[in-house]
């Protein structure tokens, strides 16, 4: 069986950003022994045509010297669907997945991170998640990781058993709605509007996936992986996608390009410190109140979150 995790790679109508990724991937000596499947989505109407076609001449040159599976869609799923069939489709045949989209640049040791964690973490069912970015910092242990209750969709990675928590019609809502505090927790104390993004999707004002991944794991008490400084650049911020403006948190591809993590948690649990620092690095425009709530409301979730944690490999 291939030690190294299949990458899924989903790609639209951006060709020059579809070729940097995949530039950017082949810098990864792990590439060369894994699978690599690559979701071309089809086009909304005639104005994507040329560049879902452009987009997919860039994959099939490049996949004449890799082994590359194309899916070629006929018709535009949408991106939620999309990449939800994707990750449903290639866990049908393997226990573990990394997960990619068109707008990312990654290190050169992207693939090194992450197959050595979902190895490692294989049969730790409270770790579900594996993420390759973060938020721009100036942490002193940057070549470390650390645990954090939350998860990422810029470039990640899971496992078929954590998959399966995967919250599709969100029957967790109820449950998560029943508690302020359960809910100030799942906006990480007030830094990012989660809960109001799930109801953006109810609506059908945001194509989301993510925020409903985040919440099967939120409501499963899960825990995810994270490198002290990002692994990974995130390019969307040009008007070439759904983003609309760079928030400010992230790095650039020449700062990521070499970036390598080699040095690991001793143990499985979430530092609340850890977790004020990332509210404050997404958290945009904090006062020192807000700083001050926010650390006690981590405390809190720290207290909260010991039972079961403090495991030792």
């Amino acid at each position: 069986m291939n030690q190294n995790a299949p990458i899924v790679l989903f790609v639209f109508r951006r060709p020059e950003h579809t070729f940097r990724v995949l530039e950017s991937l082949s810098k990864n000596k792990e590439l060369a022994s894994s699978d690599l499947f690559i979701y071309c989505e089809g086009p909304r109407d005639a104005n994507d045509a040329h560049g879902v076609e452009a987009t997919r001449e860039v994959v099939r040159k490049y996949a004449v010297a890799q082994n590359v599976t194309i899916v070629e869609r006929e018709h535009n799923l949408g991106c939620a669907a999309s990449i939800v069939a994707g990750i449903d489709e290639v866990l049908v045949q393997h226990d573990r997945i990394i997960v990619l989209e068109d707008d990312l640049v990654v290190s050169c040791y992207f693939l090194e991170y992450m197959n050595s964690a979902l190895q490692r973490y294989a049969s730790c069912e409270r770790i579900m998640h594996v993420s390759g970015y973060m938020a721009k910092n100036d942490f002193a242990d940057c070549d470390a990781c650390l645990f954090l209750p939350l998860t990422s969709s810029w470039g990640w990675a899971t496992w078929r058993r954590a998959w399966g928590s995967f919250d599709r019609e969100l029957t967790s809502l109820p449950w998560l709605d029943e508690s302020v505090l359960r809910v100030l927790r799942f906006d990480i104390c007030g830094s990012v509007p989660y809960r109001k993004m799930l109801t953006q999707y109810q609506r059908g004002e945001i194509d989301a996936w993510d925020i409903r991944w985040y919440l099967g794991f939120f409501r499963q008490t899960g825990m995810a992986v994270f490198p002290g400084r990002s692994l990974v650049a995130n390019l969307g911020f040009d008007g070439s996608g759904t983003h609309e403006t760079d928030p400010g948190n992230t790095e650039s591809p020449e700062a990521v390009a070499f970036r390598r993590v080699v040095k690991w948690p001793t143990r499985l649990e979430v530092k609340w410190l850890d977790l004020f620092r990332f509210s404050t690095l997404v958290g945009s425009g904090m006062t020192w109140k807000f700083r001050a709530r926010a650390l006690l409301s981590n405390i809190v979730n720290h207290l909260m979150s010991r039972s079961g944690s403090g495991l030792r490999r």
